[in-house]
């Protein structure tokens, strides 16, 4: 019995050693065709920094502006529910010009947050969160441009936000040049803003610049840690496996094993994932040395509180707005189902 033992513990090691040869066979096929094959990409992962100057490019700059507007104009308009006498003309143009525009990289979705703002309209309705029959297929069109960006978002090929690609690789548009008549080809997607507008783009990206600026010129000095490590994307379910394997000395795969960072951070084959800037840590009273420094201007800082005091009042009035004309559709709702 003790040999019989002694039998299947040498063989329990020799699966585990067969299975680390076989992890240590397959890596360089797996980080090849991920473009890391060689010895110096190994610590490549480890050493990334997803924060950095925004492009010089001047368009690149006009899009974040108006895409910035659109993004706060339709979740403060259609979340959680738009409202009767709403301007739908001014969401299906603001709607229109997302999905037809060209010159949305990977850097200007990640900055404006824009493809949160259509995930959470295109998940709006139910008991709980009703809307009304909206105008221009509203609600069925941002179902639709959040399926296409998620597709997208999914994709092999995506780059990651660390590289350079991420900030230069446009994403295809959701309606093709096939889809549209001469006149709308000939209309392009860029939003005709009115001269109200314009000072309101340029407001919000100025805010926008300097809560980015301030952030990113700390964490450019003190790189963002990963909030966790994932696998490097392979269909192959072994190459999954053999993955996890790299980890646990012992070879046993299963969920809930505590598994220490630094265990990742060191293993090619795991990649990180960073927080978005507006949770990422940085100390209140950083100032970036790079500025001069600003003098404190009560007159100034007593404006912008204003500002800020009036901004809040509007949206709480119609934030309480559409929680009860939510509640009239619940109600309604409610009606209909008692008749039946």
């Amino acid at each position: 019995m003790a040999q019989a033992g002694l039998t299947r513990s040498l063989m329990s090691w020799l699966t585990r050693i067969l299975a680390f040869l076989f992890v240590i066979w397959v890596s360089p096929t797996v980080l090849g065709s991920f473009g890391l094959g060689g010895k110096d990409d190994a610590g490549d992962y480890a050493a990334t920094n997803p924060w950095r100057d925004l492009p010089a490019d001047p368009a690149v700059h006009e899009t974040l502006k108006e895409v910035l507007l659109i993004g706060d104009t339709l979740r403060d308009g259609m979340l959680p529910t738009s409202l009767p006498g709403d301007d739908y003309d001014t969401y299906s143009a603001m709607l229109r010009s997302l999905e037809g525009r060209e010159d949305l990289t990977w850097l200007v979705i990640q900055e404006t947050r824009i493809d949160q703002t259509a995930s959470a309209i295109a998940n709006r309705g139910g008991y709980h969160s009703p809307i009304p029959e909206e105008p221009h297929d509203l609600h069925e069109r941002a179902k639709r441009l959040h399926n296409h960006w998620f597709k997208l978002t999914s994709a092999k090929d995506k780059p990651e936000r660390w590289e350079v690609r991420f900030d230069t690789t446009y994403l295809p548009s959701l309606l093709t040049a096939q889809a549209l008549d001469s006149g709308e080809r000939a209309k392009g997607f860029k939003l005709d803003l009115t001269p109200a507008q314009k000072a309101e783009a340029e407001e919000k990206y100025k805010a926008y610049r300097k809560r980015r600026d301030r952030a990113v010129s700390y964490l450019k000095k003190n790189p963002p840690k990963p909030m966790a490590w994932v696998p490097i994307q392979t269909d192959a379910e072994e190459v999954k496996r053999g993955i996890w394997e790299t980890i646990f000395s012992d070879g046993i795969v299963r969920a809930g094993r505590k598994v220490l960072g630094k265990q990742m951070a060191a293993n090619p084959l795991f990649k990180p994932v960073y927080r978005d800037l507006v949770t990422e840590r940085v100390p209140y009273g950083w100032v970036d040395p790079n500025q001069p420094a600003e003098e404190f201007n009560e007159a100034d800082h007593l404006k912008e509180m204003e500002a800020f005091r009036e901004e809040s009042r509007l949206r709480q009035e119609r934030s309480d707005r559409q929680a009860k004309f939510q509640e009239e559709l619940r109600a309604a709702e409610r009606g209909d189902k008692d008749e039946l």
